[in-house]
């Protein structure tokens, strides 16, 4: 097993994942098929109702390297620590939340981590602070949203761009989640998410636009599609 070189784009079959720990229908079906799982804990430095989502917790660099608040993480990864807000607001709790995608972070400066390595990157500057929230990547050159903001600014830069309706998909104590939250690649042709797609009224679209990339869905557990907080990859196999 290796560490993921490239955030969110495994390129063999991903081993180990961290994941929303409130999730236990979503952690078993990850099990089920023999990933190992870090449940994130909830966060004091997060809003109660997403403050175990790991991407609100931590952001992967790859290479083992990931920032967080918190050590979360086994030893065997490499801690960045981040600067702690004194209490869960917008601005703080979205320091972690950028879509590193490839050679792309879409992000926006106001809000997201002076830690990131941003020399590494082509910028992508949107003005949502819940950047990864809003980025269900694809591929390295694709990625689906609901944000109009992102999805142009990203068009303009040559990624691929998938636009949504993400109000079918759930999150608990809101109108509803973010598409970027439904799950995240499983190896470089899989892309796992929460819930069946077929309760999406833009399942077909979906479908299509995942096909053209090489990518097929699969669902970690039934139901309706539901923001989890994502799915991170963090180890795959090495062939």
């Amino acid at each position: 097993m290796a560490f993921l070189n490239y955030p969110n784009l495994p390129i063999n079959k991903v081993t180990d994942v961290a994941v929303n720990g409130r999730e236990l229908d979503v952690i078993e079906g990850l099990k089920n098929l023999g990933i190992t799982v870090y449940p994130i804990s909830e966060s004091d430095f997060i809003e109660n109702k997403i403050s175990s989502h790991a991407d609100m917790n931590i952001l992967y660099l790859g290479n083992g390297k990931y920032l967080g608040y918190e050590e979360i993480l086994p030893k065997e990864f490499t801690f960045v620590p981040e600067s702690t807000p004194e209490k869960p607001n917008y601005e703080k709790s979205t320091k972690l939340n950028c879509a590193l995608i490839g050679k792309y972070c879409i992000y926006n400066p106001k809000t997201a981590s002076k830690n990131i390595p941003f020399d590494n990157y082509t910028l992508i500057s949107v003005n949502q602070g819940y950047s990864k929230c809003s980025v269900l990547v694809i591929d390295e050159e694709s990625i689906i949203t609901a944000d109009n903001g992102i999805a142009e600014m990203s068009k303009k830069t040559g990624l691929n761009v998938l636009t949504v309706n993400q109000t079918e998909v759930s999150l608990k104590g809101y109108p509803n989640g973010f598409i970027g939250g439904i799950g995240g690649k499983l190896e470089k042709s899989i892309l796992g998410i929460a819930g069946e797609i077929k309760y999406l009224s833009n399942n077909k679209e979906i479908i299509h636009f995942c096909r053209n990339c090489g990518v097929y869905i699969e669902s970690i557990c039934g139901g309706k599609i539901k923001d989890i907080g994502g799915i991170i990859p963090l180890k795959e196999t090495d062939y």
